[in-house]
């Protein structure tokens, strides 16, 4: 089961990086990370671009059509908009994941 983890950023530069890393650190093998950049003043955006070109195949970039800031919410709903899987889970920017965060709660949702 494929899941999407929606990442609201706004002036997030000095965590993004660590957020999708742990994400990454899961493991789990069906993972869509969706990262929305919600018009950051710092250089999230070119953070998030790193990341997306070092983790193609995982990451994915969205950004609002005016690239303002709208807002977690307005980002979160962009990013289930456009996200692929059938579970969706969130994630704040300056967060992270334990590696076995998936582990259970799959096999829970089904």
């Amino acid at each position: 089961m494929k899941i999407s983890c929606i990442i609201p950023a706004y002036n997030a530069e000095r965590f993004l990086e660590r957020a999708v890393d742990s994400l990454g650190a899961t493991e789990y093998p069906n993972l869509e990370i969706v990262i929305v950049e919600d018009g950051s003043k710092d250089n999230t955006l070119d953070v998030a671009c790193q990341v997306v070109s070092r983790l193609p195949s995982m990451v994915r970039l969205l950004r609002h059509p005016d690239h303002g800031n709208h807002g977690v919410s307005a980002s979160r709903n962009l990013g289930i908009e456009q996200c692929t899987g059938q579970l969706v889970c969130f994630l704040d920017a300056d967060d992270s994941v334990l590696t076995h965060r998936f582990d259970t709660a799959v096999d829970i949702l089904r």
